[in-house]
């Protein structure tokens, strides 16, 4: 987050590593590493969401996501 502009937000999706794509190599994040890539920033949302559904292409997938939204201090 250090290319944060002060008073800039980050908004964005995190996989969490429960995600059934952390067994294949994307980047997932445990909530302990999220609060400390987002440490030094004002949380503002966060939210952490699991549920069995499916891809995009029909198939059967776990999904573990972090929603955040994170202002840095002026």
């Amino acid at each position: 987050m250090g290319l944060l502009r002060p008073g800039g937000r980050f908004c964005g999706q995190l996989f969490g590593d429960r995600d059934t794509w952390a067994a294949e190599g994307v980047t997932c994040f445990s909530r302990p590493q999220v609060d400390a890539l987002l440490s030094g920033l004002s949380v503002e949302t966060l939210d952490e969401e699991e549920q069995d559904s499916q891809d995009a292409l029909g198939n059967p997938k776990h999904w573990h996501v972090f929603h955040v939204v994170a202002r840095k201090g002026d």
